[in-house]
């Protein structure tokens, strides 16, 4: 541990600190608690209201009588699969288009800002949605790629959040956390929609009640967030000691080094790993129960608590995994990473191969489940280590990342009708194989790349300055 530079890092914070207001309320040192707390419960809303119309487009048949015909309803708009598909794919489409300004949003306006107007689109698009479906399916196009614009911060900002506010000793245990808005937007969206459903007021109440949820949460998150703990009047010296020891000072610029960053070893391993975990992953999620249904016979209940076991198992296991990693000193922080993320992603590998090779529908069921389940792991793994080698440039890490599971999204839909154009096991079953290759072989790199020290262009030069996110 560089522990010249941890002093230097706290007396630099300490300057900053000398500057704010420090209020009597510093909840018991535990500020950057509340901070995981609220972040975890934005980014949450945010991936949530994204996910609504998953879950509600089996129960408008109102709207599918009201605007049809009698005898025509099979050609409406929620009866025709080539438009629902789009309606699903228009996230991804307005993922891509979010996360092009993301970057000039961070370094321009900070953290706090970024989120809040990220979130406010997403409460405002959630809650005309249903406004939407009254005029059409254009409309209903338009309001998803709102939706998928606003939620293409997640990746980014939870990386950022992490490393602002993370002692070094917990960075495994905030980052496992914030990365549980992915499973807790589906376990929210879920009962909330079946409740929504079988209510009075029908479907439409669950965008109303997600877009006032996620509007209150930002609403939070605004006036109690700061981009810097420095700069947080309820942060205790003893806290903001905490949170800066270990830290070598960073660099004085604050534009983004993207070219040394795209040449840096250790960074490419990251973003393959992630690529292969993510192709396996979206497939899981997308053609998993297609594959057990059509392939296997398997009759997948559709009801809440069977879709979302891998979640919750995920999410267990991202609280257990996460103090783990933090905990497990005997071992260097890039030995940890490169155990986790191969555990992770060779239990992912061998849990598609499984579904490749049984005929048993219990095997392949426990298979899906745990394919799913521990891609959470990887969060200690290679998610870690971007945080730890990027430090304050790790929203560039991530915001690659989401342009990449933007295009997996896209691209898997192609992939699946190449190799798999009759549907048969033999087809599917070459494709589950080439998908558990492909996870493997891009997993590879990064264990040789890994690196947990902080990169050279993140250290400071000639004197310790705060890094250049903004602050209000």
């Amino acid at each position: 541990m560089n522990l010249d530079g941890a002093k230097i890092d706290f007396e630099k914070s300490a300057k900053v600190a000398t500057r704010r207001k420090q209020s009597s309320h510093q909840f018991s040192n535990r500020t950057r608690l509340i901070i995981l707390v609220s972040s975890i419960t934005c980014l949450t809303t945010v991936y949530s209201n994204s996910l609504g119309l998953n879950f509600t487009v089996i129960c408008m048949n109102d709207v599918v009588h009201e605007q049809s015909t009698p005898g025509e309803e099979s050609n409406h708009w929620l009866r025709d699969p080539s438009q629902t598909s789009m309606l699903f794919s228009a996230i991804a489409i307005g993922s891509l288009l979010g996360s092009a300004p993301i970057m000039y949003f961070l370094e321009k306006y900070g953290i706090r800002f970024t989120v809040v107007s990220y979130g406010i689109i997403s409460s405002i698009a959630t809650a005309l949605l249903p406004l939407a479906v009254e005029f059409g399916f254009i409309y209903v196009l338009l309001v998803r790629i709102f939706q998928g614009f606003s939620a293409s911060f997640v990746n980014s900002i939870m990386g950022l959040i992490s490393e602002k506010w993370s002692p070094l000793s917990e960075a495994g245990t905030f980052i496992a956390l914030l990365s549980c808005a992915f499973q807790c937007g589906p376990i929210m969206t879920m009962p909330l929609a079946a409740f929504a459903c079988e209510s009075p007021f029908g479907w439409r109440l669950l965008y109303y009640m997600q877009a006032g949820i996620s509007l209150v949460c930002h609403i939070f998150f605004f006036f109690f967030f700061r981009d810097m703990p420095e700069l947080h009047r309820h942060v205790s010296d003893k806290e903001l000691r905490k949170i800066s020891t270990g830290r070598a000072p960073t660099a004085e610029r604050t534009s983004v080094p993207y070219k040394e960053m795209c040449k840096d070893p250790c960074v490419i391993g990251i973003w393959l790993s992630v690529i292969g975990s993510n192709v396996g992953f979206f497939f899981s999620l997308y053609y998993g129960p297609t594959y057990m249904a059509n392939v296997l016979g398997l009759n997948v209940k559709s009801t809440a608590l069977a879709t979302a076991l891998p979640y919750i198992i995920a999410a267990c296991l991202k609280f257990v995994v996460g103090p783990i990693s933090d905990r497990l000193t005997l071992l260097s922080n890039k030995t940890r990473c490169i155990i986790f993320a191969a555990i992770s992603q060779g239990f992912h590998a061998a849990s598609i191969i499984t579904m490749a090779l049984t005929e048993d529908k219990l095997i392949a069921r426990i298979a899906f489940t745990s394919g799913i389940a521990f891609c959470a792991v990887n969060i200690v793994g290679a998610f870690k280590c971007s945080q730890l080698h990027a430090r304050q440039y790790v929203h560039f890490v991530m915001t690659v990342v989401s342009f990449s599971s933007c295009f997996i999204t896209l691209f898997l839909p192609l992939l699946v009708s190449v190799m798999c154009p009759d549907n048969t096991p033999t087809q599917w079953s070459a494709l589950l194989v080439f998908i558990a290759s492909s996870i493997i072989l891009m997993n590879l790199p990064f264990i040789f790349v890994a690196n947990t020290n902080p990169a050279d262009y993140t250290l400071a030069v000639e004197k310790s300055t705060t890094n250049g996110i903004h602050n209000t």
